[in-house]
């Protein structure tokens, strides 16, 4: 049976249907759950290359030294707070929301858990990514009523899905209008117009992806926006 398995694991290489990944990953477009084939490969390839290999660590290591660097400073100010006396921290939360902030940091260049009305929506989009891509669907498993939608997940993942998109749209186009900007500033340093000075610009995921499907050349497939997307949709599970 293992032998039979090995032999013909091409067979048992594709995931079931998923409402999930449906309605919120673009139709099935996310590493995890897209069909296996020439794309699937590129976006693995692009995942192995920039994401899990030992220069992207390097590379990604300050989001995770300035997480660990606040987590440690979040401890000593509650414990001043208490004048000097033991302080009752909760370091499950601030170990959790360390690890969700260096990860929200690689994929986007934001931070999930911290302060201001946009970084608040930014959260509650990000909760409700967890619990929809892990809640049980009735509709996954008896498809002939999936389209009654009795627990109305299918709503929430759609609606999710329009704020997600919409923010990883605004997200692109900033970084879009910064390149423009730091070509310009470029541009003109190199023709004596201006001073030389750094763009500071920060390194994460998106930036990488952008890069890659600017500069592509043709030989590996290329990205869309949708794929950046879909690909930047990985719910940050601690």
């Amino acid at each position: 049976m293992a032998s039979k398995l090995l032999r013909n694991d091409m067979n048992f290489i594709e995931r079931p249907p998923n409402s999930a990944a449906e309605h919120i990953a673009y139709n099935y477009m996310d590493l995890g759950f897209s069909p296996y084939g020439p794309r699937w490969r590129m976006l693995r390839k692009l995942c192995s290359l920039q994401l899990f290999s030992t220069k992207a660590l390097d590379d990604f290591q300050h989001a995770r030294r300035g997480e660990v660097s606040r987590f440690v400073r979040r401890l000593a100010e509650a414990n001043d707070r208490k004048n000097g006396s033991a302080a009752t921290v909760d370091v499950s939360r601030e170990i959790a929301a360390c690890v969700v902030n260096s990860l929200s940091q690689l994929l986007v260049g934001r931070r999930v858990f911290d302060d201001g009305e946009e970084v608040k929506e930014f959260k509650e989009m990000v909760m409700d990514l967890m619990y929809l891509t892990g809640a049980f669907h009735v509709g996954d498993f008896v498809p002939g009523i999936g389209w009654l939608d009795p627990q109305g997940l299918v709503k929430r993942m759609k609606r999710l899905h329009r704020n997600f998109d919409d923010f990883l749209n605004k997200v692109i186009e900033d970084y879009r209008e910064t390149t423009r900007s730091d070509n310009e500033k470029k541009a003109s340093v190199d023709d004596g117009k201006g001073n030389e000075e750094g763009t500071n610009r920060t390194r994460n995921l998106l930036n990488v992806l952008l890069d890659l499907k600017e500069n592509a050349d043709g030989n590996d497939g290329s990205l869309n926006d949708i794929d950046i997307k879909a690909l930047l949709q990985v719910p940050p599970i601690p």
